[in-house]
């Protein structure tokens, strides 16, 4: 476990009665991280536990489609599990105002994929929900030229 890391600029992602998840990122870094931290202080034993579990499950991840664990750190008196940052944000953020069609069903093809990506890993995510889901940010930029229309993410990769 790592004791001390460099500070980040902090953004709440999301918030629930257990863990705070943030967006970190370093003053002239463009590379992010992802914070998972127990709302408490004083968590009881098994929120670490849960931490220390999802740690535990990094080598059987994919950055293609998860948010891998890059290491459990200690700051501030808190233990957190440091994420790579994959972009975009919660589901739940998006929900409640209209979509575009062609939006959503690439946001359900790439769920649907990185879900059945996750089970041939023999591994089953026990609390699907908005909150839990990173949807890319996509931001579409015309291209005059040939009339192209490419999309980036916030990452920067092209789609």
């Amino acid at each position: 476990m790592v004791t001390e890391r460099p500070a980040y600029a902090r953004e709440t992602l999301r918030e629930d009665g257990e863990f705070v998840l943030y967006r970190g990122q370093r003053e002239g870094d463009l590379s992010a991280i992802l914070v998972v931290a127990p709302v408490s202080e004083h968590p009881v034993p098994g929120i670490l536990e849960r931490l220390e579990h999802e740690y535990a499950l990094r080598d059987e991840l994919d950055s293609d489609w998860a948010a891998r664990p890059l290491t459990l750190a200690h700051r501030e008196g808190r233990t957190m599990l440091i994420l790579e940052d994959p972009g975009g944000e919660p589901l739940d953020r998006l929900l409640g105002q209209p979509m575009e069609l062609s939006r959503f069903l690439r946001f359900g093809v790439g769920l649907a994929a990185a879900l059945g990506k996750l089970a041939r890993q023999g591994l089953i995510h026990k609390d699907i929900k908005p909150a839990n889901i990173l949807v890319p940010l996509v931001i579409e930029i015309q291209r005059q030229k040939r009339n192209a229309i490419a999309e980036r993410t916030k990452s920067g990769r092209s789609k």
